[in-house]
C-alpha cells in the first residue's frame, strides 16, 4: 500500500515536456518572403555600387570672375575730360569702364580626369574712345597649383606665335588662346609647337600622390581634391598697358591682373537625369 502511494507521488512530481509549436504553411511563407526581399535588396545595392563606379569623374574650371570685377571697379584712373564750359578736367573713372577681361577654358565646361584643358581663351575688351590697350606677352605669366611661375604664351592658329605686343585699339576686342611655355610640345609635322600637357594635370597628380617619395603635401592635395574638401587653383597674371592718347595728351598706366581658376572635381549625381535640389 505504502509502495503504490509512493510511486504515485513520484509519477505526478515527473514534469511534463513542453509542447513544440507546430510550423504551418504561412510561418513559413513569411520566412521565405523575407529572404526574398533581403537578397533582392541587397542585389539593389550591388548593382548601384558598381553604376557608381562607373561614372566618370568630371571637373569644373571657375573662373573668379567676380574677384576681378572687384579690382577693376575699386582701381581708378584719372583721364582729361571737357566740361560743360569747354574746359579741360580730369574725371575719376573706374577700370571696369575702360576695359574688359574674360577667361574660359576651351570648348567645353566639364572635363573628364584624362581630357583636362591645355589651353584658355583670353578675351580683352577696350571700352573706352581715348585709350590703348597694350598686352606684353613677355611679362605674362602662369602660376599652376603647386605656386610654380611658367611663361604664359599667345597662341596663333593652335601653335606658338609671335610673342610680340598685342595692340587693342579704342571701342574693340582682341580674343586669343593662351597656354603655358611648358605644356607645349611639337606637333606632328616638327614645324612648331602646340599644347600637349592639361594646364592641370589631375592624373599625373594622381600617380605622384602614389610615389613613396612624394612629399606629404602633395598627397594631401590630391586626396583632398578627390574627396571633394578642396579645389585646386592656378593664376594667370596678364599686364596691361593703358596709353592715353587724346588732344595731345600722352600718359601711360600699367597693370598687372590677377586671374584665377578654381578647378572642382564635380559631384557624381550631375550624371542624375533628375539632379537633388540644393
Amino acid at each position: 500500500m505504502t509502495s503504490d502511494l509512493s510511486h504515485r507521488y513520484i509519477i505526478a512530481q515527473t514534469p511534463t515536456p513542453p509542447v513544440q509549436p507546430v510550423e504551418g504553411p504561412r510561418q513559413r511563407s513569411a520566412q521565405l518572403d523575407l529572404i526574398i526581399v533581403t537578397v533582392y535588396l541587397i542585389c539593389v545595392v550591388y548593382v548601384f555600387y558598381q553604376a557608381r563606379q562607373s561614372l566618370d569623374h568630371q571637373t569644373a574650371y571657375e573662373f573668379q570672375s567676380k574677384a576681378l570685377d572687384e579690382v577693376l571697379t575699386k582701381e581708378t584712373i584719372e583721364r582729361h575730360s571737357k566740361g560743360e564750359d569747354g574746359e579741360e578736367k580730369l574725371e575719376v573713372v573706374p577700370l571696369k569702364d575702360l576695359i574688359g577681361i574674360s577667361l574660359k577654358p576651351e570648348y567645353k565646361d566639364r572635363f573628364k580626369l584624362e581630357e583636362q584643358p591645355k589651353k584658355l581663351s583670353l578675351t580683352v575688351e577696350n571700352k573706352s574712345t581715348d585709350y590703348i590697350v597694350y598686352i606684353h606677352w613677355n611679362l605674362a605669366s602662369l602660376i599652376d597649383y603647386e605656386n610654380q611661375t611658367h611663361q604664359l604664351v599667345r597662341l596663333t592658329g593652335g601653335k606658338r606665335g609671335e610673342q610680340s605686343t598685342s595692340t587693342v585699339p579704342s571701342k574693340t576686342k582682341f580674343s586669343t588662346d593662351i597656354t603655358a611655355d611648358h605644356l607645349l610640345k611639337p606637333d606632328e609635322k616638327g614645324t612648331g609647337l602646340e599644347p600637349g600637357i592639361p594646364i592641370t594635370d589631375i592624373v599625373k597628380l594622381g600617380k605622384d600622390a602614389e610615389n613613396k617619395k612624394t612629399p606629404q603635401k602633395k598627397k594631401d592635395l590630391y586626396a583632398n581634391f578627390m574627396s571633394h574638401k578642396e579645389k585646386l587653383s592656378f593664376w594667370v597674371k596678364l599686364p596691361l598697358q593703358l596709353t592715353e592718347i587724346k588732344s595731345g595728351v600722352k600718359s601711360d598706366r600699367w597693370y598687372i591682373f590677377d586671374c584665377e581658376f578654381k578647378v572642382e572635381l564635380r559631384p557624381w549625381t550631375e550624371h542624375l537625369p533628375l539632379k537633388p535640389k540644393k
